[in-house]
């Protein structure tokens, strides 16, 4: 059983649950103080361990957090997030990295997410939280505007893409990888960005993922560029 400076325990934590549901009032265990805190993310790495668990102990929503810093960090680096094969390059130590390099942000959009995704039958959380974060990052005004609309569809006409993602998210049964809705919701973004009509959301298997757009410019050859040195990265890890 391990704990941090801060007298947090890092280690050990299905033990001691199982010791309270056991009904025990005395078991034996090493006790290890004053480890860093740091060290959780590789504590017992050999193991089953979550991504979630990466984070730290202190992180509310840590699983879902850990999912959207998964799905961010390839997008980053120029992956395709719903490729298995571009999502399974991130480790848990990428994620944890990435999260302590946006926790404000991560936290704060898990939980927009949830309040959006309440409203939908359907839709990912973990890719609504990739969205929230990449629109923050951008312009956080026009990204909170494109939000309550998928949340009102007030003054929604035909044609306008916010309309045909929230009748998409509404409706659809089919299950979908978070990298998949998230291609979606960046096409539906791009394109009430851009002023253009939309009025279904599809993507096809064969689609380049689309660039998430911060103003009306071509953004194509920086994401040509990140899509050559990922494949730089599967290639030499």
């Amino acid at each position: 059983v391990r704990f941090d400076p801060q007298g947090r325990l890092l280690d050990g934590q299905h033990r001691l649950l199982a010791l309270i549901a056991s009904g025990l009032k005395h078991l034996e265990m090493v006790v290890i103080r004053d480890v860093p805190t740091e060290s959780f993310k590789v504590l017992d790495s050999g193991l089953g361990r979550s991504y979630g668990d990466a984070l730290g102990p202190d992180v509310h929503g840590a699983v879902q957090v850990a999912a959207a810093c998964r799905l961010l960090y390839c997008v980053e680096l120029g992956g395709d997030p719903r490729n298995n094969r571009d999502m399974a390059v991130i480790t848990r130590t990428d994620a944890a990295d990435y999260f302590r390099l946006h926790e404000p942000v991560m936290v704060t959009a898990v939980k927009r997410a949830d309040t959006v995704y309440r409203h939908f039958a359907g839709g990912n959380k973990t890719a609504l939280c990739g969205l929230i974060v990449l629109g923050w990052q951008a312009d956080d005004a026009l990204m909170n505007e494109f939000l309550e609309s998928l949340v009102t569809g007030a003054n929604l006409g035909l044609g306008d893409p916010r309309l045909a993602l929230r009748n998409w998210l509404s409706n659809d049964r089919t299950l979908r990888n978070a990298g998949t809705h998230l291609a979606l919701y960046i096409k539906a973004w791009n394109d009430w960005l851009n002023g253009n009509e939309r009025n279904l959301m599809v993507i096809r298997p064969d689609e380049d993922f689309p660039v998430f757009l911060t103003a009306k410019a071509d953004a194509m050859i920086a994401q040509q560029t990140k899509r050559i040195k990922f494949l730089w990265l599967l290639v030499t890890k």
